[in-house]
């Protein structure tokens, strides 16, 4: 026997649930907000985000009016959502109870959850890929009455099985049976486009913004997927993917906006932005007034994600933008690509504006796998170019935090590092940000799913 635990909703502190069941949205969180603040704490309910109202489950009724003959009327395809009633459980070898325990105070309907079935589990008993694999409601499988999509299969390792479950009951176990261990069935798996009817797979130069909820989020590699300017890009789905590009770099608060902006002066540079890290004073002359560096802002721990600050402005240039922010919540998160949220470059026409800081990357998952990119860096001030044109401060790093239960593989390149300060200032050039914070910690969204041990039918 072995278990996991596998998020079941997907609305955090952010997304409200469609099917109206409960709300969890924090306001502390929207766009232009004074920070991430620290008052959001582990506290938040658990509520349903579920918005999963597929009514393309029907199922096959295969009902046998003839008493007289061994023959019945089941045409089903195992690549539509149609119930297979047509079965000899005699056929099947080996039986697996399957059994979730929510955590959550309402039922979830039509649900898809992971099965991971790691090295406890014997692949050689099943087929080669998987294609006798069946899912029912019923111990005895008389009926396979559950769709399932098999993500991946590795003989040697762990496979991925979705299974869309009819009902999750609140506050308690729901049990299903998984079948396997039938030499020459045909696969019997849903399609993924029925199986995941509200998928997001990316064709490449798309722009996301906002809050969406998915059944499957992904990101196809060698695409780019931007994200849209002046707000926090919100992503739930029971199934996040990122093998290409997030790019949000120079898309959150514009010059001299934000809870850490960058200070404006009329005589020296101007001060970097602030999130994770302070930004920094701009360059100055004997005399001047330079801009003073953003302040850092939010928490480095709470469950919370905003925009980076924009750098300060003078009276020749703007201040570059601070970097976009991103929230992540799935059951399982993989991003072997990469995900950038940096500020931008100070304007350098005479007196330079301030770099924007870094901005934000949140992930919330039970079990998550990032061996790719994570950047949120600050950008760097503007260059005066010569003594009488002050430089301007950089831009402080922003924030990346990981919220999960099982880490299958944190191996990201993570960087945070602030903006160096532009050059120049008979007194001073422009002075470096600060670098900005990095943190790992407990997802709180937890719902643990149990492979039982194998049963010889």
């Amino acid at each position: 026997m072995f278990k996991y635990t596998t998020s079941l909703m997907f609305c955090g502190m952010f997304l409200v649930s469609v099917l109206g069941i409960q709300s969890c949205v924090d306001t502390t969180f929207e766009p232009g907000s004074p920070s991430d603040s620290d008052s959001d704490t582990d506290a938040d309910t658990d509520t349903d985000s579920d918005t999963d109202s597929d009514t393309d489950s029907d199922t096959d009724s295969d009902t046998d009016s003839d008493t007289d003959s061994d023959t019945d009327s089941d045409t089903d395809s195992d690549t539509d959502s149609d119930t297979d009633t047509d079965t000899d459980i005699t056929d099947w070898t080996f039986r697996r109870d399957i059994t979730i325990t929510s955590v959550l105070t309402s039922a979830l309907t039509d649900h898809q959850v992971p099965v991971f079935l790691d090295s406890a589990f014997n692949h050689s008993n099943a087929e080669a890929n998987g294609e006798d694999i069946r899912f029912s409601t019923d111990i005895t499988g008389s009926v396979f009455d559950l769709e399932h999509y098999i993500e991946f299969w590795n003989d040697g390792g762990e496979s991925v099985i979705w299974v869309k479950i009819p009902t999750i009951a609140a506050s308690a176990d729901t049990t299903v049976y998984m079948f396997y261990g039938n030499a020459g069935e045909p696969d019997g798996q849903t399609v993924f486009a029925t199986m995941f009817p509200n998928a997001f797979v990316s064709a490449g130069g798309e722009t996301q913004t906002g809050t969406n909820i998915y059944d499957w989020f992904e990101v196809q590699s060698g695409h780019t997927v931007n994200v849209g300017t002046g707000q926090v890009l919100r992503v739930a789905a029971r199934n996040i993917i990122v093998a290409g590009t997030i790019l949000g770099n120079g898309t959150g608060n514009s010059s001299a906006a934000g809870p850490g902006s960058g200070g404006y002066s009329s005589n020296g540079g101007g001060g970097g932005g602030g999130y994770g890290g302070t930004g920094g004073q701009g360059g100055y002359d004997s005399g001047d007034s330079p801009g003073s560096g953003g302040s850092s802002n939010g928490s480095q721990t709470a469950l919370g994600i905003v925009l980076g600050s924009g750098g300060g402005a003078t009276d020749t240039s703007s201040g570059g933008a601070g970097g976009g922010a991103i929230w992540l919540e799935a059951s399982r998160i993989n991003v072997p690509g990469a995900i950038e949220m940096g500020g931008s470059i100070g304007g350098g026409s005479g007196r330079s504006g301030g770099g924007g800081s870094g901005g934000g990357i949140l992930m919330i998952s039970d079990r998550i796998e990032v061996s790719g990119t994570l950047t949120a860096t600050g950008g760097g001030g503007g260059a005066g170019g010569d003594s009488a044109n002050d430089g301007g401060g950089g831009g402080g790093g922003g924030r990346v935090k990981l919220f999960y239960d099982t880490d299958d593989n944190i191996t990201a390149t993570t960087s945070v590092s602030a903006g160096s300060g532009g050059c120049c200032g008979d007194s001073s050039s422009g002075a470096s940000g600060a670098i900005g914070t990095t943190h790992q910690g407990t997802s709180p969204f937890e719902t643990t799913v149990t492979v039982g041990s194998e049963t010889s039918i």
